[in-house]
């Protein structure tokens, strides 16, 4: 095995099976999860659902997506993607939008596992910001209350993609815009482009303008919060969904990414 620390998130080049034959680097990868907020397994092999599921497992409770259509056959826990224009009925587009995963839940994943297992040679990969360090860049002007409430719903994301799925979870949830991290204590900003539908409490900024200054609304990926992550076949990338939003890369091409998604629970809730 070998890692090495890149600008954004650990890395390590090792096998899915040496993974899951060794409890130690198992709970290192748990914490690192929490203390770099990304790790990238990088295989070099193809992905093994049943291996995929096991490593999740590890990790807390797996939560499978809401609609069985877009489950694996086999693995309802995996959530399969496919980012291209011309997605069966069995798998979904990449998300463009900026997003935590279920944020529009009262219990949001924790963690989110991603293995991409076909990829083009055109640019294709993930986009992240870290939401610690953009709240730690916000001006005074722009920086929530601690009593501010964000309120979170699928509508704003079902109106600019064209409409609900089956079992569309059809409630607001309500959490603090910004909250320290259950594990670590680190202070972050809950909010996004595709489920934050307003901002509740006195002297809120506007929420437009926060999602701006974030970086959440640059459709060029410039900001300075973005992070740009390439994907290779074989790559497992492991997320904090919680300090961190993401989206995917646009597809340069006719063939896009697949990928297999999990998003897990683990035992440390949300303030709510």
């Amino acid at each position: 095995m070998t890692s090495h620390d890149a600008s954004f998130g650990l890395w390590l080049t090792v096998s899915l099976a040496d993974v899951l034959g060794d409890h130690g680097l198992l709970e290192r990868i748990r914490m690192e999860v929490y203390r770099q907020k990304l790790v990238v397994l990088r295989t070099g092999a193809g992905a093994d659902r049943a291996a995929l599921v096991q490593l999740a497992a590890y990790l807390g409770q797996v939560v499978p997506f809401f609609d069985p259509k877009f489950q694996d056959a086999d693995f309802p826990g995996i959530y399969l993607t496919h980012d291209r224009p011309d997605d069966s009925a069995r798998t979904a587009k990449g998300d463009r939008m900026w997003h935590a995963d279920y944020q529009y839940l009262a219990d949001p994943a924790s963690i989110t596992l991603l293995a991409p297992y076909s990829v083009p040679e055109q640019r294709q990969g993930a986009t992240f910001i870290d939401m610690s360090a953009a709240l730690a860049s916000l001006p005074d002007s722009l920086r929530p209350r601690p009593d501010t409430v964000a309120v979170h719903g699928m509508g704003r994301f079902l109106a600019r993609t064209g409409g609900a799925v089956a079992g569309t979870p059809p409630s607001e949830v309500r959490f603090p815009a910004r909250m320290r991290h259950p594990v670590t204590g680190s202070e972050f900003l809950y909010v996004s482009e595709a489920f934050t539908l307003h901002l509740e409490g006195a002297e809120s900024p506007n929420l437009r303008d926060l999602l701006e200054a974030t970086g959440q609304l640059d459709e060029s990926l410039t900001h300075p919060n973005v992070r740009e992550v390439p994907y290779e076949a074989g790559d497992i990338f492991v997320w904090d969904n919680r300090a961190l939003v993401h989206r995917s890369l646009m597809a340069t091409g006719d063939r896009g990414v697949a990928s297999y998604r999990i998003t897990i629970r683990d035992e440390a809730p949300l303030p709510g």
